[in-house]
């Protein structure tokens, strides 16, 4: 039997209702949409301090770094709520945090 990432076999997933399983696929593809637009604010910090010549506390420097900070944040957040639908329980959120394979969600 092929195993996932989180070594738990199929049998072993609690079955999922219709919303569970919408609210998993919606936290997936937010989760998703959020972590790439945070990569992307990442660079545009990264880019916008190196034209400002190192000036972080530049305006636009801060800006960029708060959109990125919100957009991680978010990132966060949907995939804590799509690990909670994905295991039909509700864990504490240091334990999502302390298995990095966790945080990217499925």
């Amino acid at each position: 039997m092929i195993q996932p990432v989180d070594q738990t076999t199929f049998e072993d997933q609690p079955s999922m209702s219709p919303q569970m399983a919408a609210i998993r696929k919606r936290t997936r593809t937010l989760g998703r949409l959020y972590g790439t637009l945070c990569l992307l604010a990442s660079l545009w910090w990264v880019m916008t301090l190196m034209w400002s010549g190192g000036a972080a506390f530049s305006a636009s420097c801060v800006e960029a770094l708060a959109c990125a900070i919100v957009l991680g944040s978010q990132f966060v957040i949907q995939g804590f709520s799509n690990w909670q639908a994905r295991t039909g329980r509700a864990g504490k959120l240091s334990e999502y945090l302390s298995d990095g394979r966790l945080l990217w969600p499925r």
